[in-house]
């Protein structure tokens, strides 16, 4: 592309194998081209992906640059090219905002011509997105190209500013960056033996009197344990030894905050004495007063000093408000931005105190920082799920649940499509669904009694015992999806009825892994199941369900070994009787049984085992529960039990009269002792007792005719 005119921007990137963003950049372009005359100016440092050829069909000058581990050489002959008034650098993992009226009101207002450097925002994302947490950085990108100057240094590259520059923010103006988004672990750590390859040789014996090279041999070696320790302890002696010139005071509050934040994540022991030399040689710095004293909140936090918590939280708000309320000068930012100012780290930040509050009985104040943690449509997971963790804690508060309801309304809104926000809605209703669960210290459920989502009804439910006010609450319920088991565990423990919708609005296939999984929470299930009514007036669906939650609750081995497992399945074989003369003809034979689905094999044949046993014929009966055992391998455990109950049974029916005549004079005898008198211990070692134990011993389940 030709200008006709002088340009009065230049623009100059850098670009090596970006296919991936690349157009994304030049397009958010044009509305500043448009709009001004600019220069585009592209160097191509050996791409093989096609972005050279990209470039080309946008830029008015691309031309190639060999590469030569260094940044600054690349960026500067680019700028050797410039024609414009302005510089403007910009990546290719970079794009305009679409409000670039800021920029284009500054560039074409002819008065700024005493104006050295201008900052605008970089907003860079952390997830592919873009919709999670984000740092904004007021980054040196707007150069008057009257001031002769250059860049330096080999990676980071930057321009060197002489005392007495006059500095410009553009406030509004914001360039969006996702290109951390995209960079993997393995990358990450290439690329930090890359630049620390570049950097490390410009040290001097180990030290440098350049702060900025060091603080970039730290910023690379963040994630390397011990190089990161090494020179977070190497910058600390910089900082409190170094000439304390204009260079320095625009480096040392930046270095320091980021070697804080080094000693907090391996956990140095240097960690709190770094965190008092920040505070003392730089009160006033923003890195001190936001990034030092968040450090300093979650390092004490996780050590469980919530004292210290509660005492650092106030200041940390207090430098967050200066931040946003523009306190402090744009030139403290000019070397980094502040890491922990994103609305994500102002939610862990509220979160930690509610927690700390509530772990120190200080109820008022946790939950007035729970009831505060900000909410938006990017909120994360995490923080979805620490919100419900900080409840917890305050479950004994009865205006918990009022502030859960309040943040679960947007968290869980279903009118949010995003990516984030269904993952976000998906791990909130697993996170509430884990609160219903029996045999939990506290009924965590509690919380959700004010959340207007079905799974708050169930909520309702649990807390109810009358089957008159849980079915009026069941009737409501619209996604029988939400509802967790263990409140269909409770509505059948107080012998309630599902309404036909429950029925209605789900088919045999999502009915069945229901019945799956209420067997699976409490043994104790078994005497509420041979109590439930069922619902049988809403037909074959609902008696279906009904035999299908008892009989996987009978192949559940802890079920099938409760003292009331044979009389649920003397129940079941009751109702699958009911059940399969619905669906078939009546005269069923052996044939035809092969072709039923295993299901309704194994049911015919504990019915035909049932009926031999009630008509004493064993040896059959034991033929059928083989049959049934082949049909539903499952059922193990409760065919072992049935085979014992049947023995007992045929012992029974072979007792003489006189036999069991003796037994019950015997148990007579034994009923006037206390069960801990050692006089029982006699009778039962006795011939007589012997000679009767198996007839009392065992009750039998079935009356013998």
């Amino acid at each position: 592309m030709e200008t006709t005119q002088k340009p009065i921007l230049s623009i100059g990137m850098i670009v090596k194998n970006e296919m991936r963003c690349l157009e994304r950049c030049f397009q958010s372009l044009q509305p500043l081209r448009d709009a001004i005359p600019c220069e585009l100016i592209v160097a191509d440092t050996g791409s093989t992906d096609g972005s050279r050829e990209l470039a080309i069909q946008y830029a008015d000058t691309c031309f190639d640059f060999p590469w030569c581990n260094d940044f600054s050489a690349a960026r500067n002959a680019v700028m050797d090219r410039a024609s414009g008034d302005w510089y403007l650098s910009i990546d290719a993992d970079e794009f305009f905002d679409e409000d670039i009226s800021e920029l284009v009101a500054f560039l074409s207002s002819g008065q700024n011509g005493h104006i050295s450097v201008c900052t605008l925002t970089i907003r860079n994302y952390i997830t592919p997105d873009m919709l999670g947490e984000f740092t904004d950085f007021a980054a040196v990108r707007i150069l008057n190209m009257s001031t002769g100057i250059r860049y330096t240094s080999v990676i980071h590259e930057r321009w060197v500013l002489p005392s007495g520059s006059y500095w410009h923010a553009l406030t509004h103006t914001i360039l969006h960056h996702d290109g951390y988004a995209y960079e993997t672990k393995e990358n990450a750590l290439r690329k930090a033996e890359r630049n620390l390859a570049l950097l490390e040789p410009q040290l001097e014996n180990g030290f440098s009197r350049d702060g900025g090279i060091l603080m970039e041999c730290l910023d690379a070696a963040i994630g390397i344990p011990e190089k990161a320790q090494q020179y977070a302890r190497t910058c600390v002696k910089w900082v409190t030894t170094a000439i304390h010139d204009a260079h320095w005071n625009e480096l040392s509050h930046a270095i320091l905050r980021k070697c804080v934040e080094a000693a907090n994540r391996y956990q140095m022991p240097e960690f709190e004495e770094w965190v008092a030399l920040a505070h003392q040689m730089f009160p006033e710095s923003p890195y001190t007063q936001v990034d030092v004293v968040y450090q300093s909140i979650y390092h004490y936090f996780f050590t469980d000093c919530h004292e210290k918590v509660l005492e650092l939280v106030p200041l940390y708000y207090q430098g967050i408000e200066k931040y946003y309320s523009g306190a402090y000068s744009i030139r403290n930012f000019g070397v980094s931005g502040l890491y922990r100012v994103s609305i994500q780290t102002q939610q862990e930040v509220y979160i930690m105190e509610a927690m700390s509050a509530a772990t120190l009985h200080q109820d008022e104040r946790a939950l007035q920082a729970l009831r505060s943690v900000p909410i938006s449509d990017n909120t994360p997971p995490k923080i979805a799920m620490a919100i419900l963790d900080a409840a917890v804690l305050l479950l004994h508060c009865p205006e918990t649940p009022k502030i859960v309801a309040t943040h679960m309304e947007h968290l869980l809104s279903v009118e949010q499509t995003s990516p984030r926000a269904i993952a976000r809605r998906e791990s909130c209703l697993k996170r509430m669904a884990l609160s219903f669960l029996p045999g939990q210290a506290r009924e965590e459920w509690r919380l959700y009694q004010d959340v207007s989502i079905d799974m708050g009804k169930g909520a309702q439910v649990m807390a109810m015992e009358n089957p008159t006010e849980i079915e009026c609450i069941l009737g409501n319920i619209q996604n029988w999806g939400e509802i967790p088991p263990p409140v269909l565990n409770h509505v059948i423990a107080c012998n309630a009825h599902f309404p036909l919708s429950f029925y209605q609005t789900q088919p045999h296939e999502e009915l069945l892994p229901i019945a799956k999984t209420l067997g699976k929470y409490d043994a104790e299930f078994v005497p509420h199941l041979l109590q439930w009514e069922g619902d049988s007036f809403f037909g074959t669906i609902a008696l279906n369900f009904q035999v299908e939650i008892i009989f996987y609750a009978l192949c559940n081995p802890t079920f099938a070994h409760h003292k009331d497992a044979v009389s649920l399945l003397q129940h079941l074989c009751t109702l699958a009787h009911r059940l399969l003369s619905c669906i078939y003809q009546p005269n069923l034979s052996q044939d035809d049984i092969s072709i039923l689905p295993s299901l309704h094999q194994c049911l015919w044949y504990l019915v035909q085992e049932e009926h031999a046993l009630q008509t004493q014929q064993f040896t059959q009966a034991v033929s059928f529960l083989n049959l049934a055992l082949k049909a539903h391998p499952d059922l193990k455990d409760m065919i072992e039990v049935q085979l014992d109950n049947i023995q007992q049974q045929e012992r029974l029916a072979s007792a003489s009269p006189e036999l069991l005549q003796l037994a019950e004079q015997v148990k007579q005898i034994l009923s006037q002792y206390e069960p801990d008198d050692v006089r029982l211990m006699v009778i039962k070692q006795s011939e007589v007792y012997q000679k009767v134990a198996y007839l009392i011993e065992e009750t039998p389940t079935h009356p013998i005719p």
